[in-house]
């Protein structure tokens, strides 16, 4: 048999909206990686392992991951799967932490390990204990890009977990269509006010969404926001 005995280190920085390969070698270990996040934003962490051929179980995550993601002060936000879940409800290879709310501005942390109950699903095989894994990290308060009626814009989803955000300047009581298409699957398209909290429309997912003929209730900026499908990267517009 074997124990493992690893102590939390440093975390690394990460870049955003940007999938980042890495692997879990030793038994016990934790990676940590940091990115700066601003109160009253959200953020979507996703987490991929391959898929891999062991004997003892056939094709299965190259880890039994566990995600989690930790605020300034310590305290855990959110973690998949869920702290004190057991069993196989999830299929452990690709985990998100969807939308999490950030109470906190400050130097936020992303957990990579393995389950504490990676024997549950397959039995206690070793290959599980280590293996390789990509994440990302998507924030939804990126830097907007200006957009004006009549107007296309083109861009990519480089992570599956990314968010874009356009903003254009609207008159009280116009009327206008917001058309999503790409290659992509997008998650939703979202059209919002310039509070960034009243939501004035809704769609998704799909490859093309539109929001027709929504009413502008004030001369103000308005946002539209269009985030990635899991999975679903590449160019749009």
């Amino acid at each position: 048999f074997g124990v493992g005995v690893n102590k939390l280190g440093g975390a690394v920085p990460i870049a955003l909206n940007t999938p980042t390969a890495a692997s879990l070698e030793k038994l016990g270990e934790v990676d940590q990686w940091s990115f700066s996040g601003q109160a009253g934003s959200t953020v979507t962490v996703d987490l991929t392992s391959p898929n891999v051929f062991t004997a003892g179980a056939g094709n299965v995550p190259d880890i039994f991951g566990k995600l989690e993601l930790v605020s300034p002060s310590g305290t855990v936000a959110a973690s998949n799967p869920a702290a004190g879940a057991s069993g196989c409800s999830g299929t452990y290879q690709n985990l998100r932490l969807d939308s999490v709310a950030l109470g906190e501005s400050g130097t936020w942390t992303v957990r990579v390990r393995v389950h504490e109950r990676w024997w549950y699903c397959h039995g206690a095989y070793r290959d599980y204990l280590t293996g390789a894994y990509t994440v990302s990290v998507c924030p939804s308060n990126g830097t907007p890009v200006s957009i004006a009626y009549g107007e296309t814009q083109e861009a990519s989803f480089s992570a599956d977990c990314q968010v874009f955000n356009f903003d254009f300047a609207g008159q009280a009581g116009d009327k206008a269509t917001v058309v999503y298409v790409g290659t992509p699957v997008a998650r939703s398209l979202k059209l919002l006010r310039a509070d960034l909290t009243t939501v004035l429309g809704t769609a998704g997912p799909g490859q093309g969404l539109a929001l027709a003929d929504v009413a502008r209730p004030a001369t103000e900026s308005y946002r539209v926001v269009v985030e990635a499908q899991d999975g679903s990267t590449g160019p749009f517009g």
